[in-house]
């Protein structure tokens, strides 16, 4: 073979290989912080719709309800947690990721539910100022 064929054929040099390199890493590296970011943002959503869903529920339990002790009945069926309340009408259910504060109260002439969604950053998710039905 002639010199010229011999040269043609070495191959890829140092540089080039660590410029390929340095592109795969980079390319790697913005992918998986990609997928990790999107990764905790679905968590989180996930964490809050479960807040959510605790307080629709809740809610459901409400309308349905004859008297605070119906209410707890049907919401511990739904939920299977403690529904014992901290203050006398004041229901308070943590989860992973979220707090769930749930205020019932039972009158003569009107029944009356407030309900209030907070993230692990304490931020409002949801509130319900006031449903209230009458009898």
């Amino acid at each position: 073979m002639s010199k010229r064929r011999l040269v043609n054929r070495r191959g890829m040099g140092l540089a080039e290989v660590i410029v390929a390199m340095a592109i795969i890493v980079t390319v790697s590296v913005t992918a998986m912080s990609l997928v990790m970011r999107f990764s905790t943002v679905s968590g989180n959503m996930t964490q809050r719709n479960n807040g959510v869903n605790l307080v629709e529920r809740g809610m459901e339990c409400f309308k349905f309800a004859d008297n605070q002790a119906h209410f707890e009945a049907l919401l511990y069926n739904l939920i299977d947690k403690d529904v014992t309340p901290t203050d006398g009408t004041i229901y308070v259910f943590e989860g992973e990721g979220y707090v769930v504060r749930m205020k019932v109260y039972y009158g003569t002439k009107s029944a009356t539910f407030l309900a209030t969604v907070r993230d692990s950053k304490d931020r409002m998710v949801l509130s319900i100022p006031r449903y209230e039905r009458y009898y």
